[in-house]
């Protein structure tokens, strides 16, 4: 049986939560203004569910693929929130594609000729875009195709799962030389007014992706014991991670200087929205001549240098929440507390209390 929950908003207005739940079909929730809205919307969508759930041919014939992806944009994220932006995009596409076709309709070799259109698309350099790229949309359209399959039984199959995965090349490998790092900390730290080195020292600290941390919220964090909790990341689980060394200093720093009603660690001027720090950090790199070195490349430069330190393949994927892992990994789950010293050996190594002082004597620039 469904439920309503009854939660205010931002400005203590009661807000109404139905959520309908059936037994093999997935929960499907809406919010209303109004208490008899939120029961009516129950009523009728756990009747549909039902009815969707034993003879779900029949809607195959009364919807299209434009009702299926408004649909799923708007009730299938709610397990993996991270998704929702860059697959909306795809989404949207395949809406251009073939939105207009009723399900019944939609075949395998339909969605194999837009593939074909779509690897001639060309990205912003002018080349075609990659076959990563082409598997990832590919992807996106099979996620929604299975909640139409298996969540509100819109349909008996998934046309997708029959379409190959194109090969795709060798992910990127970019990290930072110890000489790079010390640049790119001395250029970032003259950078004044902006919480970047913090944010910086963080990412190299634990290795956490770029959404992760500027969703944190000073909540997440235990000063005291030295954890930060990783409530959702991009692979739907939650993570506790062990922070040490500068990354906790500046952290402290942080605390003592923060806005009394500031809920996010890394905010912007409107304490409520992330912190947009896409300018100072192209500064950054100019200054310290680091080229072809992106945001992610942090992350990849915290498990070259934990691997350095000493840790396990293993002890990497833990930390920075891999979960695709070959078979001898997933025997390799470690605790918070078995984690510190990869963490804290990595700290020392790489971010020890006078780094700041070990950049200043680096020149900046391109190296001869």
């Amino acid at each position: 049986m469904g439920d309503i929950f009854e939660r205010p908003d931002k400005k203590g207005k009661p807000r109404y939560t139905a959520r309908a739940r059936i037994k093999g079909c997935k929960p499907v929730s809406k919010t209303f203004g109004r208490k008899t809205d939120a029961t009516q919307w129950l009523i009728k969508t756990e009747a549909a569910l039902l009815e969707n759930r034993d003879f779900p041919e029949r809607e195959e014939n009364k919807h299209t693929v434009n009702d299926l992806l408004n649909e799923y944009k708007t009730n299938g994220f709610m397990d993996k929130p991270d998704s929702k932006d860059k697959q909306a995009n795809q989404l949207d596409w395949w809406a251009k594609q073939f939105g207009y076709l009723e399900l019944k309709n939609l075949t395998p070799k339909i969605i194999s000729n837009s593939i074909f259109e779509l690897k001639e698309r060309k990205n912003r350099y002018g080349k075609n875009i990659s076959n990563s790229t082409v598997n990832r949309y590919k992807s996106a359209l099979s996620a929604a195709l299975t909640y139409a399959n298996e969540g509100i039984f819109w349909m008996t199959r998934n046309p997708a799962r029959m379409i190959k995965q194109l090969k795709e090349n060798k992910g990127r490998e970019r990290y930072l030389s110890k000489m790079e790092f010390l640049k790119l900390v001395r250029a970032i730290s003259e950078i004044e007014g902006t919480k970047l080195l913090p944010l910086f020292l963080l990412a190299i600290a634990t290795g956490m992706r770029k959404s992760e941390m500027l969703r944190i919220r000073w909540r997440h964090i235990d000063l005291v014991k030295g954890t930060i909790f990783v409530p959702t990341s991009k692979n739907g689980e939650a993570r506790t991670l062990p922070i040490d060394g500068l990354a906790l200093t500046h952290l402290l720093k942080l605390n003592d200087l923060r806005q009394p009603k500031s809920e996010l660690v890394f905010h912007g001027e409107n304490p409520t929205t992330p912190m947009n720090f896409e300018k100072a950090w192209r500064e950054a790199r100019r200054k310290a001549g680091i080229k072809d070195f992106r945001w992610h490349d942090n992350r990849h430069t915290a498990a070259a240098f934990f691997r350095k330190s000493g840790a396990s393949i293993a002890d990497i994927a833990d930390i920075l929440g891999h979960k695709t892992l070959t078979v001898s990994w997933r025997y390799s789950k470690i605790k918070v507390e078995e984690q510190r010293p990869q963490v804290k050996a990595m700290n020392d190594k790489f971010l020890p209390s006078d780094l700041l002082e070990q950049a200043q004597k680096v020149e900046l620039g391109d190296e001869p």
